[in-house]
């Protein structure tokens, strides 16, 4: 065996070292992020400092008060495990944190005002971790300016290309 020979076999095996540890530490990397904007069902539709916003054009009514949609968003620091220490017991218990919430509203287009209707929070694993139903009963202007603007223009500008009956 020559030098040669050992380096390659050495950086063979640093190669396959490194696949097996990406392969193995991809399901931590992965973020809300990479989840919508690789289903096709979604849009990205706004961000503020803390989250970024999605809006589900599969799911849109229109009724009388507006249009029915669905937004999906996360904050850019939550999907994180955190270990909670029970200090009486000394044992550890690992509790999932919110991955992403889902927000039904009502977008009045007209008026300029929105009402959120209700709110899912999923973990990582998409189970349910905490469902509110009528979060906010009352209509909500849209500030200038405001996520809420931004997800409002995305909304009318895909309806301008998608027309809702």
């Amino acid at each position: 065996i020559n030098f040669v020979e050992i380096t390659n076999y050495i950086s063979t095996m640093l190669n396959k070292i490194l696949i097996i540890i990406t392969l193995l530490c991809s399901p931590i990397v992965m973020s809300a992020q990479f989840t919508f904007d690789t289903n096709p069902d979604y849009i990205p539709a706004g961000q503020s400092k803390e989250s970024k916003f999605y809006l589900n054009t599969k799911r849109i009514i229109k009724d009388y008060d507006g249009y029915h949609v669905w937004i999906a968003f996360y904050k850019y620091n939550d999907g994180v495990k955190v270990r909670k220490n029970n200090t009486k017991s000394k044992k550890h218990k690992t509790v999932q944190k919110k991955f992403y919430t889902l927000e039904n509203m009502i977008i009045n287009l007209e008026e300029s005002k929105i009402k959120i209707v209700s709110g899912v929070d999923y973990d990582t694993h998409g189970n349910l971790l905490h469902y509110d139903n009528n979060i906010g009963s009352d209509w909500i202007y849209i500030i200038p300016n405001s996520v809420l603007e931004a997800v409002t223009e995305t909304f009318k500008q895909y309806i301008s290309d998608n027309p809702i009956e």
